[in-house]
C-alpha cells in the first residue's frame, strides 16, 4: 500500500505524461525491497526509468509546481533544457527520501514534485540529429510504458466480438418470448453478481417491453441542441439493471462509444481502475486509444481523456444509489462527493444515462425537481404477456397451481421479478410454496417498513404488504 506519490517530470515531455511513483514502507526497486527509511534518490531514478542502464545518468531536482499545460515555470526549465543548460540544486543520490520529504509532509493534488533531467544521446551529430534521436528515445519509452497488457487486448477483443454477433434488431429485445443469453458487457473482475447471474461471461435477459421506452429515448438524444441525459428509475427489482446492461450490448452492437459502470459500490472502491475497465471495452477496437487508456493514472487524466474525445460517449452509470449523500451506504461523504462530480464532469461533453431505485431519496427529490434530464419510470412489474411467459419458463418448477392460485401469487409479489425469483423451490405443495414466499417477503421488506412506520406490529405487516 503507498505511504505517498512523488510526481515527476522529464524535462522534454508532454505534462500531462509526468511519472507517479508509489512509495510504501517497503517498495521494490529493481528486484530488492528497499525500506522507507533507506530509499534515496539513487532509488527513484531506477524507479523512473526501470530497467534501463541509463537510469544513473538522470538528474532530479526538487521542484514542486503545480501539474499544468501552462505553467511558466515549466516551460522555462524546458527552454533551458534544450539549450543543454543543467539543472542545479540537483538531488545526491545518496539524500534520503524522507530527508527531502518528511513523515507529515503535505503533497498537494495535482502538483509535480521532481524535475528529471533526461540525459542527451552521446553522439557528435547534427543538432537536429541529436533532436530527432532524443524524440525517438522518449517515444520509444512512451510506447514500452503505454502497452496494454495481453490479457486486458484479449478478454477486450472476445467481449467484443460476442456483442457483435448479437441481433441488431430492437424488437428482439423487447419481446417476452426471447430469452437471451448476452454478453456481460464489462471486463472488470468484480461484476455485479448479486444482480446478475452470470455463467460463462454471459446474462440471461427475457426480452421487455421497457427496453423500447429506454432506447427510444435514448435516441432522442440531439448532441448540444436537445437533451443529453437521462434518469431512470423505478421499483427495486423490476429489471432495471437487466434492461440497462442490454442497451449497453445493443448500443456497443450499433457502433455507439459506451461507458458502462455497472456498479456505483465498486466504483468508488477503486475509481481509477474501474472506469479504465470499462473503457478498455468502449475502444476495443482501437488500440491507440487502449494505449491512452492504460497510460492515464489519476481521475483527472481520464477526465481529461474524456473530455478530449470529440466523438460522443454514452456513459451508463448503473446503481446510483450507492453515491446518494442522503443515504448511508457505507461509502465516505468525501468519496461519494468525489465520484459523483467526476461523472458529472466527464458528461459534460457526452452523453449520460444514470439509473436508481426509486425509494432512494435523491431520486425522489429529482422526481420533482425539474432538471436538464429526460426522465423514465419503471414501476410494478411484468405487464400480462411478459407474465405469461414467466409462468411458461417456471412451470416446471412450481408446484401445481390453477389460474386463481396464479393470479394470488401475482397479487402478492406485484409482478415483480425479484419477488418472483423467490418462488421457485423444493416444496411440493402449493400452501408450503406460498409459506416460504410470504417469510422471504417479509424479511425482505421489514426495514423499509419498519422505516415507514414504527407502529405497525408484526402481526399486522400482512395487511399492508399482502
Amino acid at each position: 500500500m503507498a505511504e505517498f506519490t512523488l510526481f515527476c517530470y522529464v524535462l522534454g515531455t508532454p505534462v500531462k505524461s509526468a511519472i507517479p511513483i508509489d512509495i510504501g514502507n517497503i517498495t521494490k526497486v529493481d528486484g530488492p525491497d528497499v525500506s522507507l527509511k533507506k530509499l534515496n534518490f539513487g532509488h527513484i531514478k531506477k524507479l523512473i526509468w526501470p530497467n534501463d542502464n541509463k537510469a544513473n545518468q538522470l538528474k532530479l531536482m526538487k521542484f514542486v509546481t503545480p501539474l499544468k499545460e501552462d505553467n511558466e515555470e515549466l516551460k522555462e526549465l524546458n527552454k533551458k533544457f534544450y539549450e543543454n543548460i543543467e539543472l542545479s540544486d540537483k538531488l545526491s543520490p545518496c539524500t534520503k527520501v524522507l530527508k527531502e520529504f518528511p513523515a507529515g509532509y503535505e503533497f498537494l493534488d495535482d502538483y509535480i514534485h521532481i524535475i528529471v533531467q533526461p540525459p542527451p544521446p552521446v553522439t557528435t551529430a547534427t543538432k537536429r540529429q541529436l533532436d530527432s534521436d532524443y524524440w525517438d528515445e522518449v517515444r520509444y519509452r512512451k510506447k514500452r510504458k503505454l502497452r496494454v497488457p495481453e490479457t486486458i487486448l484479449t478478454r477486450a477483443l472476445k467481449t467484443m466480438e460476442d456483442i457483435m454477433k448479437i441481433s441488431d434488431d430492437p424488437k428482439v429485445y423487447s419481446n417476452p418470448e426471447n430469452l437471451l443469453p448476452l454478453p456481460f458487457p464489462f471486463l472488470g473482475e468484480r461484476k455485479p453478481v448479486e444482480r446478475f447471474s452470470i455463467k460463462n461471461k454471459r446474462f440471461l435477459y427475457m426480452g421487455r417491453k421497457a427496453f423500447d421506452n429506454v432506447l427510444n429515448t435514448i435516441n432522442e438524444f440531439k448532441y448540444e441542441e436537445g437533451y443529453m441525459d437521462c434518469f431512470i428509475y423505478g421499483t427495486i427489482g423490476y429489471g432495471k439493471s437487466h434492461i440497462l446492461a442490454t442497451i449497453v450490448c445493443f448500443l456497443l452492437r450499433t457502433g455507439k462509444r459506451v461507458v458502462y459502470l455497472p456498479d456505483c459500490r465498486e466504483l468508488a472502491r477503486d475509481p481509477e481502475y474501474y472506469i479504465k475497465s470499462a473503457l478498455f471495452l468502449t475502444y476495443a477496437n482501437d488500440s491507440a486509444k487502449m494505449s491512452e487508456i492504460h497510460s492515464c493514472v489519476t481521475l483527472d487524466e481520464i477526465e481529461e481523456f474524456c473530455k478530449e474525445e470529440s466523438e460522443p460517449l454514452y456513459i451508463v452509470v448503473d446503481q446510483m444509489n450507492a453515491l446518494d449523500g442522503h443515504n448511508n451506504t457505507e461509502i465516505d461523504e468525501t468519496t461519494k462527493q468525489r465520484i459523483v462530480g467526476f461523472l458529472g464532469r466527464i458528461a459534460t461533453k457526452h452523453y449520460y444515462i444514470k439509473s436508481s431505485s426509486a425509494n432512494n431519496i435523491s431520486a425522489l427529490h429529482l422526481k420533482l425537481k425539474q432538471t436538464n434530464e429526460k426522465k423514465i419510470e419503471l414501476y410494478e412489474g411484468f405487464d400480462k404477456d411478459e407474465m405469461l411467459q414467466w409462468w411458461i419458463r417456471n412451470n416446471s418448477n412450481l408446484p401445481s397451481m390453477d389460474e386463481e392460485r396464479k393470479r394470488k401469487i401475482e397479487y402478492i409479489t406485484g409482478r415483480n421479478p425479484l419477488f418472483l425469483s423467490f418462488l421457485p423451490g423444493s416444496e411440493k405443495n402449493f400452501e408450503d410454496a406460498l409459506d416460504r414466499l410470504k417469510s422471504i417477503l417479509i424479511e425482505k421488506i421489514k426495514i423499509p417498513m419498519t422505516n415507514f412506520s414504527d407502529i405497525i406490529k408484526i402481526e399486522r405487516w400482512e395487511v399492508y404488504v399482502f
